[in-house]
């Protein structure tokens, strides 16, 4: 079967950059994209897959990782990068705006600790550090998070990561 950006697969230039543009107006907050005028040998399905597939690879283009453009051949790659190369500061200061409302709900306070978690009736075979954090935000009740060494360590690099990404949008 086809993957989402199959669908712009050996469509002529000129489409693929009226729909990666309409498609970036999307993700600045402009008029959306109409099916109406893509669905020249698409079925809305595939439109829609493509939309989403392209809009997901846009708002993760200034991060470390950004999502691939499944199925898109190399034609379709290249116009996907001109595109966005056109429209790149346009994109960076949308990103940086949608950023930004996120951090209208920061993070006042933490608290942290560390117990052990022991079975009542194996006491000596079942013994599990368990690492617990409390977020206080502006807005809204505390959040708990609980887990194992593991869990937390992979918590703190995901948020290591959003620290960088926050802290490489600020600077453009």
């Amino acid at each position: 079967g086809q993957t989402r950006m199959d669908v712009l697969n050996g469509v002529d230039t000129e489409t693929v950059n009226k729909f990666v543009h309409a498609t970036i107006d999307i993700v600045c907050g402009k008029a959306p994209a109409r099916f109406a005028d893509y669905g020249n040998g698409w079925s809305q399905t595939q439109w829609y897959g493509a939309t989403k597939a392209l809009i997901t690879h846009l708002e993760t283009i200034f991060t470390e990782s950004p999502a691939p453009l499944e199925g898109a051949d190399d034609s379709v790659t290249q116009a996907v990068e001109q595109c966005i190369a056109a429209r790149s500061q346009m994109l960076q200061q949308t990103m940086v705006t949608k950023s930004m409302a996120v951090a209208d709900n920061p993070l006042t306070d933490f608290d942290w600790n560390v117990r052990m978690a022991i079975s009542s009736d194996q006491i000596g075979t079942f013994s599990k550090p368990l690492a617990q954090l409390q977020l206080q935000t502006k807005q809204g009740e505390p959040i708990l998070i609980e887990g194992s060494t593991q869990e937390m360590e992979a918590i703190l690099t995901s948020l290591k990561k959003a620290q960088a990404a926050m802290q490489q949008l600020q600077e453009f």
